[in-house]
């Protein structure tokens, strides 16, 4: 009787199952664009807003890019295994002439490395978040620029089909110059991956237009953030909503009248596989998928990341009362922090000097950074036998290059994290104690804090607290390495309101020039 009524209830939910599929009303009206992309499957997370702008989005004003994966011929990218050459040069031994050639040719051999791959990223969509006044003040979102034709924002076939009888826009040079190089075919579909970045000069206009407004409504900071590895883009935008929540809270309880910041918030593929923990196999995916995307967040520092910030924001920069800030979380720490130390890599014929462009950012903050804090070292080699293969990375963020901004570090014990990524790789990640340790044996070019949870309302500044004019006297050629432990319980321990703190008086200090009575950095060097 029991094994008859378990027969029938395994058949009724079966059977449920089988016709709620079947009677599923939702379309994926992105399937086409998909196709025709190769982002579709489970690589559709990473535009998971594009089918559905209003279901989840940015809480402050801003915009997200929405950066994708796809085979070079997919998106019509001639440059085949290779770097843009249009875009980007390599190292040069005058871009450091103080160093070895050993350096230069390192550090070439890691840039070639990671752009030797049949696929390429690329932007597929931005969007932007502004305040809708008519609407309570609440979020709207619009698409600044959208890859894919038939998305959530619905466009419809007619407008689509209008669109294409428009007459083609005179070819940009870096299409026809990297063509030529390839070898390929000028007669070749939409170039996706040359719409991407003219959707990045779109984007300079459209912050332009608001830098424009009334001074006092203007923006003063702007802050550029990526997250690490594993999260979709679902989860990435709730990180930045978290991440600036806490900000502004922080800000606002310093009354600080003149941080008005705007958002730049990019979002990448940033593992293989679906979303399923209870699949072995698809966990397996994820685990694998680490070394692949510890090079994808370097390319989009390369690239992407350093034309946003080296090329476009520096021009914003440089008109008006700016000041650039970034945020990275593991390998979104890693990803700023290739892109703030690569301006020397951007070939801009645009200007009538050949001095590369400067380094935008006055601040860094690398939240338990998935990457090793050798390369700042000088001098480091791959021990034997790596170094028999390989010649590692020549020591790319060497501070004394002329970088102008601040950058600070976080890093704690209880980050099991990037240990586990150390045994995997060897590197010693700035956000472990692996790193804290490299840290201290490379010296002078650290300098080791403590964050101590300030009191509010107690001014008094015990001998070793730091307060703002201490901080800002270290200088900015030494990385700040915070031992973020009191705070930072696990890995992604990042979005609670201390953390927000450490973050803001971070930004007061070194692109505002104050501080509160009562700081919670430590010095550790006293």
């Amino acid at each position: 009787m029991v094994l008859n009524q378990l027969t029938k209830y395994v058949f009724i939910s079966g059977l449920s199952a089988i016709l709620a599929g079947c009677g599923d009303p939702s379309v994926n009206i992105l399937q086409e664009d998909e196709t025709r992309l190769k982002t579709g499957g489970d690589l559709a997370q990473y535009h998971y807003l594009v089918k559905e702008p209003y279901s989840v989005g940015l809480s402050h004003e801003g915009y997200i890019i929405g950066i994708e994966k796809s085979p070079r011929a997919s998106i019509g990218n001639p440059y085949v295994k290779s770097y843009d050459t249009c875009r980007f040069r390599e190292w040069k031994i005058k871009d450091h002439p103080k160093e070895s050639k050993a350096h230069t040719e390192a550090r070439n051999d890691q840039f070639d490395r990671i752009n030797d791959d049949d696929k390429s990223m690329f932007v597929s969509h931005i969007l932007s978040y502004d305040l809708d006044i008519s609407r309570g003040a609440r979020f709207k979102v619009s698409p600044l620029y959208c890859g894919y034709e038939n998305s959530g924002f619905a466009k419809t076939k007619k407008k689509i089909e209008q669109a294409k009888e428009k007459p083609e826009q005179e070819v940009d040079r870096c299409v026809s110059e990297g063509s030529l190089q390839a070898g390929g075919d000028q007669d070749v579909p939409t170039s996706y991956y040359e719409k991407g970045w003219a959707a990045l000069d779109k984007l300079s206009g459209d912050i332009r237009a608001k830098l424009l407004q009334a001074k006092d409504e203007r923006y003063t900071r702007i802050i550029v953030a990526a997250m690490g590895w594993n999260n979709n883009q679902v989860e990435t935008v709730r990180r930045y909503n978290a991440l600036m929540g806490n900000i502004v809270a922080q800000a606002k309880k310093a009354d600080a009248k003149t941080f008005k910041p705007l958002i730049i918030g990019l979002t990448w593929p940033s593992v293989w596989g679906g979303e399923s923990y209870f699949n072995i196999l698809n966990s397996l995916y994820h685990v694998v998928s680490y070394p692949n995307k510890t090079a994808d967040s370097d390319e989009i520092g390369y690239t992407i990341a350093n034309i946003l910030i080296n090329k476009i924001l520096q021009e914003l920069k440089s008109e008006y009362d700016l000041k650039i800030v970034l945020i990275g979380h593991s390998l979104g720490a890693r990803m700023m922090s290739r892109a703030m130390f690569s301006a020397h890599l951007i070939n801009d014929t645009s200007k009538e000097t050949n001095d590369p462009p400067k380094t935008a950012a006055d601040l860094f903050i690398g939240l338990q950074g998935a990457f090793s804090v050798r390369r700042f070292k000088d001098d480091f080699q791959l021990p034997f036998p790596m170094s028999f293969f390989k010649k590692g990375e020549g020591s790319p963020y060497l501070l004394k290059s002329g970088n102008p901004g601040q950058v600070v570090l976080t890093w704690a014990d209880d980050d099991k994290a990037n240990p586990i990524a150390r045994w995997i790789t060897g590197a010693a990640h700035a956000g472990a104690k692996a790193g804290y340790k490299e840290s201290k044996i490379i010296g002078d070019k650290f300098y080791q804090l403590k964050w101590d949870i300030p009191i509010d309302g107690q001014c008094e500044t015990p001998r070793k607290r730091m307060n703002g004019k201490g901080l800002t006297n270290i200088g900015i050629n030494r990385v700040l390495m915070v031992d973020a432990d009191e705070i930072v319980n696990d890995h992604n321990d990042i979005l609670d309101p201390e953390m927000g703190r450490l973050i803001w008086e971070s930004i007061s200090v070194f692109t505002m020039g104050s501080l509160g009575c009562r700081s919670g950095f430590v010095d550790m060097e006293r």
